[in-house]
């Protein structure tokens, strides 16, 4: 019984070491990321938003392109780009955001 305890703890603790290297950047346990790197070019007059979730490390850590983003909303000229990262339960998954406005 000892020997299985040992093990749970030891996975338990793998698992959370996995979920907090899968998200680099964070702002308190479960908190959202807003990285708002705008330069505007153009008028805000659309949105458009491009989401990306991973499972620990799985699926890649990198936000949705701006392309994907402006193309959900026929955007053809960028005003301002925002990015956001939210982490779930535990840390076990984490959704990538990428907002666009423009028109």
């Amino acid at each position: 019984m000892h020997k299985r305890m040992m093990y749970i703890v030891v996975l338990i603790l793998i698992f959370m070491m996995i979920g907090c290297a899968s998200a680099p950047v964070s702002k308190g346990f479960m908190g959202a990321v807003d990285l708002n790197m705008s330069h505007v070019n153009a008028v805000s007059l659309k949105e458009g938003k491009a989401e990306n979730t991973t499972f620990l490390i799985f699926g890649g850590q990198t936000y949705p392109t701006v392309y994907e983003a402006a193309r959900n909303a026929n955007i053809t000229k960028v005003a301002t780009v925002q990015y956001y990262q939210k982490l779930g339960v535990l840390g076990l998954t984490t959704k990538w955001t990428t907002v666009v406005t423009g028109e």
